[in-house]
């Protein structure tokens, strides 16, 4: 991941404060998908990355099994912790394709 650049893309897009979120759950989900997000963008535009984030609140009530990938804490909103990190692996993406 380009962090600095991103860093800089996202300047003036979202305050200050998301960006280091932004950045920080970037590099959680590569951290746990052993992947470097630019790479995950060459192959497939990140489609695969982006999928293994789409648990959502339907898949909560169907009692589906969380990505064993991330390790949640015990009682955390699991679909929305998936939800931020998939926003921002998307805003990533969206650096990729316009930055």
């Amino acid at each position: 991941m380009r962090k600095e650049d991103f860093r800089q893309w996202l300047d003036g897009k979202i305050k200050k404060k998301p960006i280091s979120d932004c950045i920080s759950r970037c590099t959680t989900v590569e951290y746990a998908l052993k992947v470097d997000l630019d790479e995950e963008y060459r192959k497939d535009n990140g489609q695969a990355v982006v999928a293994k984030l789409s648990y959502n609140a339907r898949d909560a009530k169907a009692n589906l099994p969380v990505p064993q990938e991330f390790n949640f804490k015990e009682g955390c909103n699991v679909v929305q912790r998936l939800t931020d990190l998939r926003s921002s692996v998307n805003r990533y993406f969206d650096f990729c394709k316009n930055g």
